[in-house]
């Protein structure tokens, strides 16, 4: 093990998205920024493998969160990083047993389509407020230094222009779906069924549980969605590029095993050496970093944890597809008429390369990711032989419905397949148990209970999916700028 004497004024540890936007933003005024991640790759659960001549992204990943207000937009222009960005419209197909559901950004296509699902013009009115809603919530987290407020004086930082956008958070304190009936009456139960699992993959929850704000937010979510040519391969690369020229460190595989509090100042030990820092910029999970953390910052996450609701794993499939098809709508959700084989979702999520993106896959051929939610407990098995035959038992569920789906698919098309449980993501990412996706934004879990960027300890700081407000790359984004805005 080395030991560098030089004390850094940044470390971040985890190169994933909020651990690079982190990196990226300090290296604006810091002199030295140091980025440590354990993998070969940086990006995290947003990242890539290959296998064989296909590149595949590890989720079933969108990007969004580009525009006016939006959190990758400000990251981008603030780090002088341009990039080619597609936009995909419909940003999602919804697909159940005899109908389809387009997510148009246009808000006259979406409403004719919400027609087509039986909406009254009284519905028509709740999803136009919902729209509202969710351009002044991104209002408001624009410009946020320290949020949630964990002190009076973390109050006063508020601005007067978010004060004035403050009456819309009354939103946080009913049901996305209660606000439905309230406004438009009884919900049909298919209406239902596509409000639930789009917020399942924007929120991690239910319009039973999502409060209506945070609801408004993940039902357009969909509707802002982008794709660069070469995926998360080539959006990573663009990122650890401007990295390196901003002056930025990074070691890889270097595997965070401890983090001590000396004197005012961070040391963190990893298998390979040990660094100092003026400050620290996790973008672990928290459970990790209960576990890595000693002392007063220990017991700092345990309390954080406790206060914690059930977090997701994901199962994950990854293959490359025989099509000479030239579609365009790339991003795909699939209801299921029953639950999914050793899973706690009636839905999957596709995502398809472009036809024409020849970095992912050769001429004719697109690879698939295919992502639904999952109980971490159920995939933790020392028996192998059960546990594949879980895999296996999953997969042909999925695949059987994603050929009927998609007809113009055969069986005999599909190459190169692998699939991935939460323990193959705990392996690959070290992240605890294998949780993915975020903490699920739930009326139980108030705002003040979030986990804030700015921590009790001067100079320690968090980003990432279970740091406010966490979710995808937009939300982590979002957080390492709050974060870097309080230090």
């Amino acid at each position: 093990m080395t030991s560098s004497s030089h004390t850094y004024d940044t470390i971040v540890i985890g190169g994933g998205f909020g651990g690079m936007a982190a990196a990226s933003l300090r290296a604006l005024t810091d002199p030295s920024v140091l980025l440590l991640e354990h993998h070969s790759y940086l990006g995290g659960c947003a990242s890539y493998f290959k296998r064989s001549e296909f590149t595949f992204d590890v989720g079933a990943t969108t990007i969004s969160g580009i525009g006016d207000n939006r959190p990758l937009s400000e990251w981008l222009n603030l780090i002088d990083l341009p990039l080619s960005l597609q936009k995909i419209d419909p940003g999602i197909v919804v697909h159940n047993s005899h109908k389809k559901f387009l997510g148009f950004t246009d808000a006259a296509l979406w409403n004719q389509q919400m027609r087509e699902w039986g909406a009254t013009e009284k519905e028509i009115k709740f999803w136009n407020d919902v729209r509202i809603i969710n351009e002044k919530a991104w209002s408001i987290l624009k410009g946020l230094k320290k949020f949630p407020p964990q002190s009076i004086e973390d109050l006063l930082e508020i601005s007067w222009n978010q004060i004035k956008a403050f009456p819309i958070m009354g939103h946080l304190f009913e049901s996305f779906e209660s606000a439905y009936i309230k406004r438009v009456g009884a919900i049909h139960p298919e209406k239902k069924k596509l409000i639930d699992q789009i917020l399942l993959i924007s929120t991690q929850t239910t319009g039973e549980s999502a409060p209506f704000l945070i609801g408004c937010m993940g039902m357009c979510y969909p509707a802002e969605t982008y794709y660069m040519e070469g995926g998360m391969f080539e959006f990573v690369n663009k990122v650890t590029a401007r990295l390196c020229s901003m002056g930025v460190q990074i070691k890889k595989n270097h595997t965070a095993l401890k983090i001590r509090n000396r004197y005012g100042r961070y040391e963190v030990e990893t298998n390979r050496g040990l660094f100092k820092a003026k400050k620290i910029i996790s973008n672990l999970p928290i459970w990790n970093m209960q576990e890595l953390c000693e002392g007063d910052e220990q017991k700092y996450f345990i309390q954080n944890i406790q206060r914690t609701p059930k977090v997701w794993g994901a199962f994950t499939m990854y293959f490359a597809i025989a099509c000479e098809d030239d579609f365009h709508e790339l991003y795909h959700q699939v209801h299921t008429s029953s639950k999914i084989p050793n899973c706690d979702s009636d839905s999957f999520f596709i995502s398809f390369s472009s036809h024409h993106d020849y970095k992912r896959a050769p001429k004719n051929y697109r690879t698939v990711t295919i992502s639904t939610h999952t109980d971490v407990g159920q995939w933790h098995s020392d028996n192998r032989d059960a546990y594949e035959m879980q895999k296996n038992q999953t997969s042909t569920f999925i695949m059987d419905y994603f050929f009927k789906m998609f007809p113009q698919f055969k069986r005999s098309d599909v190459f190169c397949f692998n699939d991935a449980s939460p323990s193959t993501f705990e392996a690959y990412t070290l992240r605890f148990r294998g949780h993915v996706g975020g903490i699920p934004n739930t009326l139980d879990r108030k705002i003040w209970n979030m986990t804030a960027g700015h921590t009790p300890f001067n100079r320690l700081f968090l980003v990432g999916d279970t740091t406010f407000p966490g979710q995808g790359i937009c939300g982590v984004v979002a957080g390492a700028l709050t974060t870097c805005r309080s230090i």
